[in-house]
């Protein structure tokens, strides 16, 4: 009952409270049925900081994730563009490429060069 005492310690020097306590309890919940309990002697800090470390890691993905969809934006509104000139999709015809795989057309469908 060492992380017991630890959110205990927490909460009674204000560092734990609230929203930020719930979500340092379920980390310790799932981190309890993915890894073997340790034997170490945790403190209130030590919540804390792996809590920190926690949400910082969730506001990287999101930052990540903000990227990702911004990049891929600008690459569907540039297929669409290459796309709808059509001597471009004339070149790809002379080249023999007349379809297209449903991931990069817009429909989700494969998509066939008139």
């Amino acid at each position: 009952m060492d992380i017991q005492r630890a959110l205990a310690e927490a909460y009674e020097n204000g560092t734990l409270r609230g929203a930020r306590l719930k979500a340092v309890q379920q980390m310790i919940t799932r981190r309890k049925r993915t890894k073997p309990a340790a034997k170490i002697h945790t403190t209130g800090a030590d919540l804390v900081r792996a809590y920190e470390h926690h949400t910082l890691q969730q506001r990287a993905l999101v930052r990540r994730s903000t990227l990702i969809t911004q990049r891929l934006a600008i690459l569907t509104s540039s297929l669409l563009r290459v796309l709808a000139d059509d001597n471009f999709v004339t070149l790809l015809q002379a080249e023999g490429l007349r379809t297209m795989p449903h991931f990069l057309t817009a429909g989700g469908k494969e998509q066939t060069c008139q």
